[in-house]
């Protein structure tokens, strides 16, 4: 038996979901080993948090009678949604050795990071920026 368009989407959103929640709580045990534990741990919240929102997203798809994902800027967003998060988590967790301070301000002062070179920051910026504005969209 085929599976729906809609179906194979909410799989994939669950499937998304589960590797970054197993992701998140393993990221768990390198936060006392990096430079910046601070960054590390946003990191790690931000992992196991948009798990969940991925979980959720993924669950509600899955119920066919009452929700449709016909329309294609709806299918479109549901499918980059997941890479997005995944870019933004590895940039903050490649942040967590570099120290970067531009875009993550408040997080950087309370791990009093010095900042990281100057593609670093543009690394991570370009990354949240383009990450927001997908999951936003």
């Amino acid at each position: 038996m085929p599976l729906s368009a809609q179906r194979t989407l909410s799989l994939s959103l669950l499937r998304h979901g589960a590797l970054l929640q197993l992701f998140g709580l393993l990221w768990g045990f390198v936060v006392p080993m990096t430079p910046y534990p601070r960054l590390a741990l946003s990191a790690h919240i931000g992992a196991t948090g948009h798990s969940l929102m991925l979980l959720a997203i993924g669950f509600i798809v899955s119920l066919e009678d009452a929700v449709n994902v016909q329309s294609a800027w709806k299918t479109t967003t549901l499918l980059v949604a997941p890479y997005a998060v995944w870019a933004m988590i590895l940039s903050e967790c490649a942040n967590s050795a570099w120290g970067t301070k531009q875009l993550l301000a408040l997080a950087a002062a309370a791990a009093k990071v010095v900042g990281g070179e100057a593609w670093q920051e543009a690394v991570v910026t370009i990354v949240h920026v383009v990450g927001g504005l997908a999951e936003v969209r």
